[in-house]
Order: C-alpha cells, then sequence, then structure tokens
C-alpha cells in the first residue's frame, strides 16, 4: 500500500450501561484496555507545545553523514491545527525538487517517504537506521506492526506498517524536525499544506479485493 505525514481515523466505543455488580470481571478487563489504548493513541498524536515555536534539538547521527543541517523554514503563523487555516487555495501549485526513490524494505514505505520528506528539507536520512528507530508494537499509531519484510496487503496484528505519529516521533526526537502526524485531515486541508510549500506524507488505500462480510 502507497502511503503518500497524516492519516484519518474515526474510533467508535458501544458501551453497555448496567449495575456495577452486575457488570462481568471479564467486561471490566476488556473496557480497561479499551480505554488504555485509546488514551495511548490520543497521546501519540498530540504534538509537544513548542513544535512550532521553537527549533527542536538536533541530535547527531554518524551513520547519516558528519552532520545534519535542517534548511526548512516553517511560516511562525503557520497553524497545523484542523481548521485553523484561513488563506484562499490556489487553482494548483507543485512542489518542485523534491525526489522519490525505491523503498529499500517490503512495507517500508512509511521510512522510505519520510526519508524523501526529510531529504526536501535538507536533511539525510539513513533508510535502514530510521526504521530501525521506530518502536514496534501491535498498535500502528503507537509503533511499526509487524516484520518489515512481511508481504503487503494484511491488518494487524500481521505484518502492516506504521502509521503518522510515531514516523513524526522519530524525525523530531532524532533528526530535529517539526513534523507532526495528525488525524482527521481533509483534502482541502492537505491542499493548503502543499500550497503553502510544505510536502505531506497521506496514508491512502492502495488496493481492495473482494471479501466476506463477517
Amino acid at each position: 500500500m502507497k502511503k503518500l505525514l497524516f492519516t484519518a481515523a474515526v474510533f467508535g466505543y458501544l458501551l453497555f450501561v448496567s449495575c456495577a455488580s452486575e457488570i462481568p470481571i471479564s467486561l471490566v478487563t476488556e473496557e480497561s484496555v479499551v480505554a488504555t489504548l485509546a488514551a495511548l493513541t490520543l497521546k501519540a498524536y498530540q504534538p509537544p507545545p513548542e513544535l512550532m515555536a521553537t527549533a527542536l534539538p538536533i541530535k547527531q547521527d554518524p551513520a547519516d553523514g558528519s552532520s545534519i543541517e535542517v534548511t526548512q523554514q516553517v511560516d511562525e503563523n503557520h497553524n497545523l491545527e484542523v481548521g485553523k487555516a484561513s488563506t484562499e487555495l490556489p487553482v494548483s501549485h507543485y512542489i518542485w525538487d523534491i525526489w522519490g526513490h525505491r523503498q529499500y524494505f517490503g512495507i517500508g514505505c512509511e521510512t522510505s517517504a519520510a526519508v524523501d520528506w526529510a531529504d526536501y528539507f535538507g536533511v539525510t536520512v539513513s533508510e535502514f537506521n530510521f526504521q530501525i528507530r521506530l518502536p514496534f508494537s501491535d498498535n500502528p499509531d503507537l509503533g511499526f506492526v509487524g516484520s518489515v519484510d512481511g508481504p503487503w496487503g494484511q491488518v494487524p496484528p500481521y505484518a502492516y506498517g506504521v502509521h503518522a505519529a510515531p514516523v513524526a516521533a522519530v524525525l523530531q526526537e532524532y533528526y530535529g524536525m517539526k513534523a507532526a502526524g495528525v488525524k482527521g485531515f481533509t483534502i482541502k486541508e492537505i491542499k493548503r499544506e502543499i500550497a503553502s510549500g510544505q510536502p505531506v506524507i497521506a496514508w491512502v488505500i492502495g488496493n481492495c479485493v473482494g471479501g466476506i462480510s463477517i
């Protein structure tokens, strides 16, 4: 699945309310697990308060070269929060001088895209190093799911990949970049980012096949 750092997801929870004394122990356990996972997911998509105010410290990676220089220029008035921007969109807009490359890992398209995204801003990133810095999890909002050499087209808990928040976290922590993992972006908001000269990595559905409803 091609994944061109924004995702959209909706979490629905159906709660059955009854007297506390009648709630089975197993139900309480399941609800607590769901609540914990939901809290961790929401926390993963909260950008640090200083993200748009100050530059993050750059940690040099010897394997990525002798030095790392962050050259991106971010407008201080530019806001990543959904629905806050009000500028008119142009009829069309192109971002030049951004190049893709053939990904090294079987389902490492997120890492491959992150490498190209960083390169646009003048930051050289080792694809291998970036991949191993991603955390592991059964929840793609928290870390990489499965083996990066696994087959394409599966869903968690099988080999799947990772969503935006962990990718943004690695770009922030190891490369000092002002990356943000955001959910709920509309097509118009993605266009606005591009029109402002900010490339985005968007997670999209690459293919659908027939199945059996359950």
